[in-house]
Formats: C-alpha cells, structure tokens, sequence
C-alpha cells in the first residue's frame, strides 16, 4: 500500500451513485403553520378566530394529503400548524373571558 491509497475503493467494490429523490412538501401543511403562527400572534386582536380555524383546516387537509401521498413530506409541519391554530383560538378566550371578567 502506497501512500494515499488509504479507504480508496478497488475497482471491484466499487458502488453504484446514489439515486436521491427530492420529496415534495406539502403546500396545505406550510399554510397550516404559518396561519397558526398568526393565529397565536395575533390572539389579542381576536385574528385567531380566523387564522385558527383556517389552521385547523388546512393542518387536517395537509396531514391527509402527506398519508395518502408518501412522496409528500409535511406531515409534522401539518401538525404543528393544528396545535398552533388550537393554542391560538384558546388564548384568545381566555383573553376575552378575562377581559370581560374585568368589565
């Protein structure tokens, strides 16, 4: 063995390139998080009674799509959207139920 030979392949075990398939990602999942961001951003603006359900909608429509589709990726990122459209419609009634507790 000379020097630089060392981990070189020989011409017999030499492997095939790798074929890497890009995985699409899910359109409706990327809507759902990104309306569930606004959702909790904007809860004191009482925006969460729209972007929190569109969240939920697009999350589930995402989350079906990325299972029936398996070159689809965006599962989780479906999922978070779903949580953060929940946690956005929840903080804007406990913001109400406080702020008319107040009045």
């Amino acid at each position: 063995m000379s020097a630089g030979t060392f981990n070189q392949p020989t011409a017999g075990y030499q492997q095939p390139p790798a074929q890497v398939q890009a995985r699409e990602s899910s359109g409706k999942a990327t809507a759902s998080l990104v309306l569930g961001i606004l959702a909790v951003l904007l809860f004191v603006v009482w925006a969460s009674f729209v972007f929190g359900p569109l969240a939920i909608v697009f999350g589930v429509m995402g989350r079906n799509e990325t299972r029936a589709n398996p070159m689809k990726s965006g599962y989780g990122t479906a999922t978070a959207g779903m949580v953060c459209g929940i946690i956005g419609i929840a903080l804007t009634v406990v913001f109400a139920a406080i702020g008319f507790a107040t009045m």
